[in-house]
């Protein structure tokens, strides 16, 4: 009995894992491909800088690491809630 809970745990956990990765992954394709293809036409000038270059160089990184803290911050949150954390030695 305690084996097909864990089991089941296990498995809803995993899945949620999978729709938080599939997200997030989501949100690295648009700002890799969409946002930088239509970058080209956002030509004014932001923080000294074009804002297309701005947006390339600059604002897609910060996304990125936005992504690396969210999957962290939600994947422990599961793992806490599921009871499937690692313990600490």
């Amino acid at each position: 009995m305690a084996q097909t809970r864990l089991r089941l745990l296990k498995q809803q956990h995993w899945s949620r894992i999978k729709r938080l990765t599939l997200a997030l992954l989501l949100v690295w394709i648009t700002v890799t491909f969409v946002a930088i293809y239509f970058s080209r036409s956002l030509e004014f000038v932001f923080l000294g800088w074009p804002f297309n270059y701005w947006m390339v160089a600059q604002g897609s990184l910060i996304v990125y690491f936005l992504i690396t803290v969210i999957y962290a911050w939600q994947a422990r949150r599961l793992d806490k809630r599921f009871g499937l954390e690692e313990v600490d030695r």
